[in-house]
């Protein structure tokens, strides 16, 4: 089971201007069981560092072990001697909670310089980056600039290099149609030079027949000739006898 332990204590007019308080007393509670413990300000939720805080600006401190008394240290505190005292006076008073405070604040403002040192010292690598960056900046825009003029040059040669090559292409596409008109008038000519030449073969064999029954014709003419012959030498033999 939890156990809880609260603390109330009322507060003057003059310590409630200077510390947050929801009403004239404010209600510490603190709550311990087996798998919690839970601290509350007034019933609300509240860290243990908020507490703390509470509670220094109330007044009451680690630091300062003379809130509550105990019975047997007043005798101690009555008869102590005058450096005693004064000790006290000055641990009740908060001077050594501002001495350590004081240290505190000094170290952190020294670590503080301390980071402002190298901050500083980081802006001025930077600045010397920057420096570089812009120069190289400088550098890489002449070179884009001279690297867009070698561009624009190499386009304006490929450019008319591909012109050229393009009227080229054209010329002999030209020629090409010229020499396949020329070519298909030639196939067409040595068909009519065939067909003109198998025309004559065939005439020609038409007249070698001719020819041929011409040479039998004289032939046979020749034979009756040289009959006739014969037979008027003959008939004119009979006449003379």
């Amino acid at each position: 089971p939890a156990r809880g332990a609260s603390v109330c204590r009322r507060h003057p007019p003059e310590l409630r201007d200077h510390i947050w308080l929801p009403c004239g007393q404010v209600v510490i509670k603190r709550e311990i069981g087996v798998k919690k413990d839970q601290y509350f300000i007034d019933r609300k939720s509240a860290t243990k560092n908020e507490v703390m805080a509470l509670l220094e600006t109330a007044g009451f401190s680690r630091s300062n072990p003379y809130n509550i008394v105990p019975q047997g240290k007043v005798n101690n505190l009555a008869t102590a001697t005058d450096r005693k005292r004064l000790e006290l006076c000055m641990e009740v008073a908060g001077t050594q909670l501002y001495d350590e405070k004081r240290a505190e604040s000094w170290a952190t403002m020294q670590a503080s310089n301390d980071r402002m040192a190298k901050i500083k010292e980081m802006l001025t690598e930077a600045e010397r980056k920057l420096q570089d960056l812009s120069a190289e900046k400088d550098e890489l825009d002449k070179f884009s600039s001279l690297d867009r003029r070698r561009k624009i040059a190499e386009y304006t040669y490929y450019d008319k290099e591909l012109h050229k090559a393009k009227a080229e292409l054209d010329k002999m596409d030209s020629k090409r149609g010229a020499d396949k008109t020329d070519a298909k008038k030639a196939a067409e000519e040595e068909a009519e030079t065939e067909m003109k030449v198998k025309d004559a073969e065939r005439s020609q064999k038409t007249l070698a027949g001719d020819v041929a029954l011409a040479h039998a014709e004289c032939r046979s003419r020749s034979a009756e000739q040289k009959e006739l012959l014969g037979m008027v030498a003959k008939l004119e033999m009979m006449v003379k006898q």
